[in-house]
C-alpha cells in the first residue's frame, strides 16, 4: 500500500539512539572545540591589538611562528628558557609522569578490589581527589609542600643517610636516567597520588568486570595469582588501560609548563599578544595530537602482540 510508513529496521534504530546518545557531545564538540580551534589558527597569523571596538587583528602571516623559533624567550621559576626548550620540558615531563600514574593507579585499584575490613575507608580516601575536585590540592600547594617535605626528609634523616636510597640504585647496576626517575618519582609521590583519582576509579571499575568465573576456573588448574594477573587480568582490561593512557596524557600535558607560557603570553606580555599565544598553542595542538597517536599506535601493537 502506498500510505504504508517503511519502518526502521532493528540496527537502523540502534544507529538512531546512538546518535541521538552521543548528539550532546557532538554539539559540544562543534561548538566549544572545533569552532575555538578554527579561531585560534585564524589568530595565529595576525598581530592582535584589545581596542575600544574589541580586537585590532593586523594579518602578519608566518612572522609569530618565526619569532618562537628565533627570538621568543619565557622566565620559568627565574630562569629563562626558549621555546623549544619548553616544549621539550613539558612533553619529557608528561612522558615520564603518566606510565608512573598509569602503574600506581592500576596496582591501587587492584588492593582496593580486594576484600578487606575497612576497604570503604580506604577507597573513600583514594578517591578525595576526585570528590573535592581534580587540582584543588595542586592549586593550595598542599602537594608542593608535602613532596618538599618529603625531600627534605630523605636529604636529613638518619635512617635514610644510612640506607642511602641512591647509592644502593647505582650499585645495584639501575642506569643513571632510570635511577633519576625513580628518585623524582619518590619525590613527587603525593603529586602521583593526587592526579590518579580519575584513573584508580576507571581500574576499580574495570577489575570489577571481570568474570569471578575465570578465576574460580584458574585456581582450579593450579594457576598462580602472578599467572591470573598475566593470563586473565591484564588481557581482559587492555582496552580500559587505552582510554586511561589517553586521559592522563591529556591531564598530564595539561597541567604541564607550556599551558602557563601559553595564559601568560597572551594576557601579560603586551609584546606579543594573543597572536603569538595562538601560535603556541597550534604547535602545542598539533604536537599533542601527533604524540597521543603514536603512543596508541605502539599501545595498540604491543596489545595486538601480547594477545597472540
Amino acid at each position: 500500500m502506498k500510505g504504508k510508513k517503511k519502518r526502521l529496521t532493528l540496527n537502523q534504530k540502534k544507529q538512531l539512539y546512538n546518535l541521538l546518545f552521543i548528539s550532546p557531545w557532538l554539539i559540544g564538540f562543534l561548538v566549544l572545540f572545533i569552532k575555538p580551534v578554527i579561531e585560534t589558527v585564524i589568530y595565529s597569523f595576525h598581530y592582535i591589538v584589545p581596542s575600544a571596538s574589541g580586537m585590532q587583528m593586523t594579518p602578519i602571516g608566518f612572522d609569530n611562528y618565526q619569532r618562537l623559533f628565533t627570538s621568543f624567550t619565557y622566565n620559568l621559576n627565574g630562569t629563562v628558557y626558549p621555546f623549544l626548550r619548553l616544549m621539550y620540558e613539558s612533553i619529557s615531563g608528561t612522558l615520564i609522569e603518566m606510565p608512573i600514574i598509569i602503574i600506581f593507579s592500576l596496582l591501587i585499584a587492584i588492593l582496593l578490589n580486594q576484600k578487606f575490613k575497612g576497604r570503604g575507608l580506604v577507597r573513600t580516601i583514594f578517591f578525595l581527589p576526585i570528590i573535592f575536585g581534580l587540582g584543588v590540592l595542586a592549586n593550595l600547594s598542599v602537594s608542593d609542600a608535602m613532596s618538599n617535605f618529603l625531600a627534605s626528609t630523605i636529604s636529613t634523616q638518619p635512617i635514610f643517610k644510612l640506607l642511602d636510597i641512591g647509592f644502593l640504585f647505582e650499585r645495584s647496576g639501575i642506569p643513571v636516567g632510570m635511577m633519576n626517575v625513580l628518585e623524582n618519582a619518590v619525590v613527587e609521590v603525593f603529586h602521583i597520588i593526587s592526579f590518579s583519582g580519575v584513573q584508580i576509579l576507571i581500574f576499580l571499575a574495570a577489575l570489577q568486570s571481570i568474570n569471578p568465573t575465570l578465576y574460580e576456573v584458574a585456581d582450579i588448574e593450579g594457576a598462580s595469582k602472578y599467572e591470573s594477573f598475566w593470563k586473565i587480568t591484564l588481557p581482559m582490561i587492555v582496552p580500559i588501560i587505552i582510554t586511561t593512557i589517553v586521559y592522563t596524557f591529556v591531564d598530564v600535558l595539561y597541567r604541564s609548563p607550556i599551558t602557563k607560557v601559553i595564559s601568560d603570553t597572551a594576557f601579560t606580555d603586551l609584546t606579543a599578544g594573543p597572536g603569538l599565544s595562538s601560535a603556541i598553542s597550534v604547535i602545542f595542538l598539533l604536537l599533542t595530537m601527533a604524540l597521543l597517536g603514536l603512543i596508541l599506535a605502539l599501545v595498540r601493537k604491543g596489545a595486538k602482540h601480547y594477545e597472540q
